[in-house]
């Protein structure tokens, strides 16, 4: 074999021996070099670890957090979460609707509130009685929406003013009166029917018993002194004459629960003067009335209407006392409240 050979044939050898990195590398410190010589550095040249220095892997004693399972994804460790930060402050855990957390770990209620988790609104309308209306329950208050007609705060009083109100129609307006002719102030309203309204207020009411003598009705009576009394209707002379005549005077109106139920009006005379007016029945007026436990009737709305008979009379101060005088039926019931108006 030449002897040109010889140095590429050894080569191949040595450097096999040797390694990849004992070869030069320019871009390599002399460092990185050392360290690979003495396998302190690298991974792939240096000599095997013997395990002496290594800490013992998976017995559940090391103190890597992975081997515990504390590590920063686990939840397990109290208070990470924040739990029991809330628990601490909130021992109810936040189900207080409508009220607060005791120390206790009981819900404290606010008023109107209750259950175990103050969710539940107390009904305030258990023992209420709103008499003529309906109890509306809200928190820790009530209210009572009373029926048309009736007011207060348990709906337990009459709106003013009270009424007996109707159709009237004169039947016969006299042409004469005592002997002397009429005037004819009644006679355009012959089978023309009107409304009539009675309206007043109330300034005393009593009891008492009425046995027919002397004009008095028989049965149980319940008188009404009015406070003030007007007298209204669609037709324009009455409701001016009339209207004018009754303004602001004090009359009483019975209401009777006898052989006949219903209403008697008297003589209702408006004041002196040159001219004046009478409204009065002749006998009690059946209208159907309320009565109460004691038998005598109630002052309240009636059911329906009635239907009697009632005389129109026009009066002067001289010769002759009377002037006009007309029968009529009259259809009246007693209201109250706006149904007066």
């Amino acid at each position: 074999m030449p002897t040109s050979l010889l140095p590429r044939v050894l080569l191949l050898p040595l450097t096999a021996a040797l390694g990849a990195g004992c070869l030069f590398d320019p871009d390599r410190t002399s460092e990185e070099a050392l360290g690979d010589s003495t396998g302190e550095t690298g991974s792939s040249a240096g000599p095997a670890s013997d395990g002496a220095d290594e800490p013992p892997q998976g017995d559940g004693s090391s103190d890597d957090p992975s081997a515990t399972g504390d590590g920063p994804g686990d939840d397990s460790d109290d208070g990470l979460d924040g739990s029991d930060d809330d628990d601490a402050s909130d021992p109810c855990g936040g189900t207080c609707e409508h009220g607060t957390c005791s120390a206790q770990g009981t819900c404290d209620c606010d008023p109107g509130w209750e259950g175990p988790t103050c969710a539940q609104n107390i009904d305030d309308c258990v023992d209420v009685d709103c008499g003529q209306g309906t109890c509306v329950d809200d928190v820790d208050a009530f209210a009572c929406a009373c029926d048309p007609g009736w007011e207060g705060q348990t709906c337990d009083a009459l709106q003013m003013p009270l009424c007996l109100r109707g159709p009237l129609t004169v039947t016969n307006a006299f042409e004469f009166v005592n002997g002397h002719t009429a005037t004819g102030a009644f006679e355009h309203l012959e089978l023309s029917p009107v409304d009539l309204s009675l309206e007043f207020e109330i300034s005393h009411t009593y009891p008492s018993f009425g046995n027919g003598e002397l004009g008095q009705p028989s049965g149980s009576l319940t008188t009404i002194e009015t406070a003030s009394l007007a007298v209204r209707s669609t037709d324009p002379f009455l409701d001016a004459v009339f209207g004018a005549a009754y303004g602001d005077t004090a009359q009483d109106l019975v209401l009777v629960n006898g052989p006949t139920i219903g209403l008697d009006l008297g003589n209702m005379v408006s004041p002196s003067g040159a001219e004046y007016w009478g409204l009065e029945t002749s006998s009690v007026l059946p209208l159907p009335l309320l009565i109460d436990q004691t038998g005598f009737p109630a002052i309240l709305p009636s059911p329906g209407a009635g239907s009697g008979a009632v005389v129109l009379r026009r009066y002067q101060s001289g010769n002759p006392l009377m002037t006009d005088f007309a029968q009529a039926q009259w259809e009246p019931a007693l209201l109250n409240g706006a149904a007066c108006r």
